[in-house]
């Protein structure tokens, strides 16, 4: 079997696998729903955290992916980066641990997309979660 790809492919191909990432939605932290974003470079600190947050007892669900082809696409102002200025930006992060990592540029957070999750199963792999798109869910406490 010949596949046939001109120069134009492969270019595409190439800008798509360069925006390719992963993604996590994290609920229940006091900051509403925030979907953070990272690449694969940034794969073993996002192990990190995950195991932290594990230890924490927060729970990883694995999602059908919500971003087409896996690419997530910045809308102008959709991402902060590092050295943003947050003062006039509604978002608050609360966990030192994402603030650290933000504040390298190993992750961002865009705007959770609308799309809802659809979980396919729960994880304890924090590397499987790294390379995949999730929801943390923190536990609930009774009051």
């Amino acid at each position: 079997m010949s596949h046939d790809f001109t120069p134009g492919d492969f270019d595409q191909a190439l800008a798509r696998s360069q925006r390719m990432r992963r993604a996590m939605t994290l609920t229940g932290d006091g900051i509403g729903d925030a979907t953070i974003t990272w690449t694969e470079d940034s794969d073993d600190k996002m192990i990190a955290f995950i195991e932290k947050k594990m230890t924490e007892g927060v729970t990883f669900f694995l999602i059908e992916p919500r971003f087409e082809g896996g690419v997530i696409e910045m809308g102008k102002g959709a991402e902060l980066k590092p050295g943003d200025d947050l003062s006039k930006r509604a978002v608050m992060i609360p966990d030192e641990h994402l603030k650290a990592l933000l504040d390298l540029g190993a992750v961002q957070i865009v705007k959770t997309p609308p799309k809802r999750a659809r979980a396919t199963r729960t994880s304890k792999d924090a590397k499987e979660i790294a390379k995949s798109e999730s929801v943390a869910v923190k536990p609930l406490k009774g009051g």
